[in-house]
């Protein structure tokens, strides 16, 4: 019987989502699987493998608000800046399909009288992506979409905090129509990724991660000598010079250092600051509106009888950002139903008038019907959190709660 990873959602500590592990038979499967599709993958001309991978992209964008949405889900960001990691995910994916042909184009040497000396850039083989979950498309993305146009096959395994976002992967590559084996997605204890970066039919790893997890690859891919491109957690100081001007200076460091609650690459976690400008530096950090970022995270509260966070338990806060949460998630979950129905009405003049298909109708209706069902099953859950919070705040049942609050962190 296969083992059960779970991820539990920060939002408010329930099992958000549940997938079996593979084991070492699908990882063989898997492997093999890669390399007889990566050889007929590799003779594809460039050109067609970076129109399937735009059309991927196309597939996945089309389903931005839903994927947002679960972003926030599995990894706790405020849903009103996951939005921005799949436009990222387009930007950068278009840009290195656009930059394809002549970045994989051969390197032509210097010119030397009887010879034609060129370097030929040929796929690895099969990739293995292991991507983290603090931004889970932006850091899958850089090492997936190149390897694929290169003429690699991939095989991704994500972190068990986000298993979804490898689901969606594989969703717009079959969208696509990529050949059967190209892109494999694999959810893993971290014994079996050990097994399969130390897999000699493995050519290269792409990871992002910790040290500890960068020392953990370069291990196992030893044994089986692929290679491997490692990005490390790292120290990313800053440094504010005499002439900076001060709240700008503050304001930026603390949005720096708590952006995307803290789990960002690249965020601040040391500052230099120069001697002349140093003791009002601090007095402004403790007492102006780098303090406020830094603590609140710009979140304000309103709750009957003047309630307030500092008065509230862990539950009880808990419950209070579940609530701002699930209002956020109903008002996204709202314009992605207005734009679907939009484009159902068009989707219905376009099948009259003979242009679409009745297939092209059938799907724009399911995945209406798909965010709807969303949307109730959200209603659902901020009801209850709703329940929750009138009771650890010690209201009546039927008690309106008054909150104001924005995810801007």
């Amino acid at each position: 019987m296969s083992a059960i990873q779970s991820t539990i959602t920060p939002v408010d500590g329930s099992v958000y989502v549940t997938r079996p592990l593979a084991g070492s038979a699908e990882i063989d499967a898997a492997l093999s699987e890669a390399i007889r599709a990566q050889r007929a993958w590799a003779t594809a001309p460039l050109s067609e493998r970076v129109a399937l991978l735009h059309r991927a992209v196309d597939a996945f964008v089309a389903d931005a608000a839903a994927i947002a949405l679960e972003i926030s889900w599995q990894m706790g960001r405020p849903v009103a800046h996951t939005p921005s990691e799949v436009r990222g995910f387009e930007e950068r994916a278009r840009h290195m399909l656009a930059i394809a042909e002549e970045t994989l184009g051969p390197v032509v040497a210097t010119p030397k009288e009887g010879f034609d000396r060129r370097i030929k850039r040929v796929p690895l083989g099969v990739v293995a992506v292991v991507a983290p979950w603090n931004y889970p498309y932006l850091t899958a993305v850089n090492a997936v979409i190149p390897a694929l146009a290169a003429g690699n096959a991939v095989i991704l395994k994500h972190s068990h905090q986000t298993p979804l976002c490898a689901e969606r992967f594989a969703n717009a590559f079959a969208a696509a129509g990529l050949p059967a084996g190209v892109f494999t997605h694999l959810h893993l204890s971290h014994a079996d990724t050990s097994a399969l970066m130390g897999d000699p039919r493995l050519a290269h790893v792409c990871f992002t991660g910790s040290v500890d997890g960068g020392r953990a690859v370069v291990a196992a891919t030893a044994r089986g000598f692929a290679t491997a491109g490692l990005e490390l957690g790292g120290k990313d100081p800053a440094y504010v010079r005499a002439d900076a001007k001060l709240e700008h200076a503050i304001d930026s460091l603390a949005d720096g250092a708590f952006f995307n609650a803290g789990q960002s690459c690249c965020g601040i976690k040391r500052i230099y600051v120069a001697n002349a400008l140093y003791d009002r530096f601090v007095d402004f950090g403790k007492t102006g509106r780098g303090v406020d970022i830094a603590r609140s995270g710009k979140v304000a509260a309103e709750i009957m009888r003047d309630i307030t966070l500092r008065d509230m338990s862990f539950s009880t806060v808990r419950a209070f950002y579940s609530v701002l949460f699930l209002e956020e998630a109903l008002m996204v979950q709202d314009k992605e139903i207005l734009a679907l129905k939009k484009n159902l009405d068009n989707m219905q003049k376009r099948y009259r008038e003979g242009v679409a298909t009745r297939l092209n109708l059938l799907t724009t209706e399911v995945r209406l019907s798909a965010a709807e069902n969303r949307k109730i099953d959200l209603q659902t859950k901020l009801d209850n959190q709703k329940i929750s919070l009138r009771r650890l705040c010690g209201l009546p049942k039927d008690a309106p709660l008054m909150l104001k609050g924005t995810f801007d962190i």
